[in-house]
């Protein structure tokens, strides 16, 4: 491991905004980590961080956390995040997957999953994958909103299929994010990686879709509003 990211991951240790032990918090997010009751929205597979920094930035009534196993990408939202002294921006160093032994039912409102590796050969790792909805759904509120964006054709589709299968909501797709019109200005806010794409040339794909679930071809929500 190279002397720079081994002395990243040692520093986290010591930083206020991130743990590596998630399920000593459990039931405990607003009382123990954030000032403020407020709304939690995560990013999973959040990298750097940067994109959830500057949602931390633009939104100060809502607390993020972002969640990665990469501890040297963290480091550098981290840091970033106490430079700034951003409150309601906290990471945690851990599985996405397991992520159910961290939170507890209704606890997140909103979720970002920014460019996963697609797994051309691993489906099962995906993050549109069956076993992480039903994990989704089991730490989520029942309406909770998930925004997907990927560069790669292979996984949009799939993440499409994959979401008609288990029974999710799709409120909006695009196979072309910044060709379409879309009235969310938090879509402008671009990752590292995603900058790379566009310089390179690739379209952004977009997918955005509830967890509640359809009976009968008909979402099991009342009060749900629907796509004009």
């Amino acid at each position: 491991m190279p002397k720079k990211k081994r002395e990243r991951i040692l520093a986290l240790k010591n930083f206020s905004n991130v743990t590596e032990t998630p399920t000593e918090l459990k039931e405990r997010w607003h009382k123990d980590v954030f000032s403020k009751a407020q709304p939690i929205h995560i990013e999973l597979g959040c990298g750097k961080g940067d994109f959830l920094v500057e949602m931390a930035r633009r939104q100060s009534r809502t607390n993020f956390i972002g969640v990665d196993i990469k501890g040297a990408r963290i480091f550098i939202g981290a840091q970033q995040g106490l430079d700034e002294q951003l409150t309601n921006l906290f990471f945690v160093r851990y599985e996405i997957l397991d992520l159910d032994e961290v939170f507890k039912e209704n606890d997140i409102s909103e979720a970002w999953i920014t460019f996963p590796d697609p797994y051309p050969k691993k489906p099962r790792k995906r993050m549109t994958h069956q076993r992480f909805i039903e994990m989704y759904r089991r730490i989520m509120e029942p309406q909770a909103s998930i925004h997907f964006k990927t560069d790669d054709e292979a996984l949009y589709e799939y993440s499409l299929k994959s979401l008609a299968e288990n029974n999710c909501n799709i409120i909006t797709q695009t196979a072309d994010l910044y060709g379409d019109i879309i009235p969310d200005e938090r879509l402008s806010v671009q990752t590292t990686f995603e900058r790379r794409h566009i310089a390179a040339g690739k379209t952004i794909k977009y997918i955005h879709f509830r967890l509640e679930e359809k009976i009968g071809g008909v979402t099991n929500s009342s009060t749900l509003n629907k796509k004009k």
